[in-house]
């Protein structure tokens, strides 16, 4: 059977609208993606099924691969934790109410154990009455990855030992907060587990009490796709924590609490029986007695002197075979690799290129940029009427105000960006007549990249706002 053959006009018209339609659609998605790139999300996903740069799946891959169950439950119901969970808190966007500071300290008296991932957001309500409090403001580091500065690479603590030290001594920080310690309730106590170069401020503490403990790391993009991609070792401490965490060798369930989730219910104590608790009964000591007694006898028996034989052997054999094996760690090592900088990193590169003997004007610049960031922050219109930044002067200091009294920002994080409004607000107002020199202006740069990834990262509950670009 045998087809008619088109004519080639109508195969060349064929094809013209055929290429018509590509160079539509083309366009169409070249737009979209320029579009997007440059309006990136104002929040973090937090999300372990986001593959993009601020998601969570990465720490889904280094749960599998530690062995942990990682559990998403939206909302949080404490009636589904048990006592050998473990509850990680990331970057919380509400502090905890009366109800939540209950189940977590009923759960914490059973023997909970409680990790929080978080910088400048809910994280404190968690933990200051454990002793841990936050500063917005991060101590020193002795270097820092590709010499950046929001990038200090820090040093886990000795004490730590084989555990959250395990096959890793350092991790890499992205604008972290800072961690000293406060006053603990009765019976508690607190040690660092990764101090800054001062020696006096932390960046990882870890609250003991009777049976319960929590460790906190202020840090919470640590946990995000960028930077646990990137950085072995902070995938190796992070696997730690995790397995450092689970008490038992049964599966360990990991119930993961991040941004926004809505928290519910009460925390009850279920009865423990030997099987979730190994050694239970011999905590009596009456039971231990019991159980010196049997040995005895069983000791006295006629075979009893060859098998003590054989195992005495296998007590010195085994150990030795298991030193002699390197011990491997928990997820492998990965490659580094570069991430492309941004808008605001780039603009500030290309001013400090020009040998410019005062950086005033871009100094302002610098703070019409602020000024757009709380704006959107706030869900505002970034823009005036005028195209300039519709927040000025005290206007930003007040939208630092709202943004605390919202309890979308930490106190400390919130004196911070209010020392930045008022120094910006000097430059751009004229009541500074110092000349603004390169380190100056690079100083009040990094403290704009700090409040940028703050805003943007732990200030917005949900609001898919733009990110504005440095403009007029």
């Amino acid at each position: 059977m045998s087809a008619q053959r088109p004519s080639r006009v109508v195969v060349r018209r064929r094809r013209t609208a055929h290429a018509r339609v590509v160079t539509v659609a083309t366009v169409a998605i070249v737009f979209t993606v320029v579009t997007l790139g440059a309006t990136p999300r104002a929040w973090a996903a937090w999300d372990t099924a986001d593959e993009g740069w601020d998601g969570l799946s990465e720490l889904l891959g280094v749960a599998q691969r530690a062995q942990v169950v990682l559990r998403v439950d939206e909302p949080f119901d404490w009636r589904r934790v048990e006592a050998d969970d473990v509850v990680l808190l990331v970057s919380p966007g509400r502090p905890a109410g009366p109800q939540d500071a209950a189940a977590r300290d009923r759960w914490l008296e059973q023997g909970g154990r409680l990790v929080v991932f978080d910088d400048f957001r809910g994280g404190e309500s968690w933990t200051r009455s454990l002793g841990v409090a936050f500063d917005a403001r991060p101590g020193d580091a002795t270097r820092y990855h590709l010499d950046r500065a929001h990038l200090p690479i820090v040093d886990v603590d000795a004490a730590a030992g084989p555990f959250l030290g395990y096959h890793t001594d350092e991790v890499v920080l992205n604008r972290p907060a800072a961690l000293v310690a406060a006053p603990a309730r009765p019976r508690w106590r607190v040690e660092s587990r990764g101090r800054y170069a001062d020696g006096v401020r932390s960046w990882a503490m870890e609250a003991l009490g009777p049976r319960g403990r929590a460790l906190v790391v202020a840090d919470a993009s640590m946990l995000i796709n960028a930077m646990l991609s990137r950085f072995a070792d902070n995938q190796q401490f992070v696997a730690n924590t995790l397995r450092y965490y689970c008490l038992r060798d049964r599966p360990c369930v990991v119930h993961l609490v991040a941004g926004d989730t809505p928290m519910q219910g009460r925390f009850e104590a279920a009865a423990q029986d030997d099987d979730r608790r190994p050694f239970a009964a011999l905590r009596d000591r009456q039971a231990v007695r019991d159980a010196a007694t049997s040995l005895a006898d069983r000791a006295a028996a006629p075979l009893a002197a060859p098998l003590w034989s054989i195992l005495a052997l296998l007590g010195i054999a085994v150990p030795a075979t298991l030193l002699a094996r390197a011990p491997r760690p928990l997820v492998p090592r990965r490659t580094e690799a570069e991430r492309e900088r941004s808008v605001l990193s780039t603009t500030v590169a290309a001013w400090l290129a020009q040998p410019d003997a005062d950086y005033r004007r871009p100094a302002r610049l610098l703070a019409n940029h602020l000024a757009r960031l709380l704006a959107v922050s706030l869900g505002e219109e970034p823009n005036g009427p005028d195209g300039r930044a519709a927040l000025a002067g005290d206007a930003m200091r007040g939208a630092v105000r709202r943004l605390v009294q919202a309890e979308r920002l930490s106190i400390s994080a919130g004196e911070r960006l209010d020392e930045i409004a008022v120094a910006l607000q000097r430059v751009s107002s004229g009541g500074d007549d110092a000349p603004v020199d390169r380190g100056r202006f690079t100083r009040l740069a990094a403290e704009v990249e700090w409040a940028e990834h703050v805003l943007s990262h732990t200030a917005s509950q949900g609001r898919a706002g733009q990110s504005p670009g440095v403009g007029r």
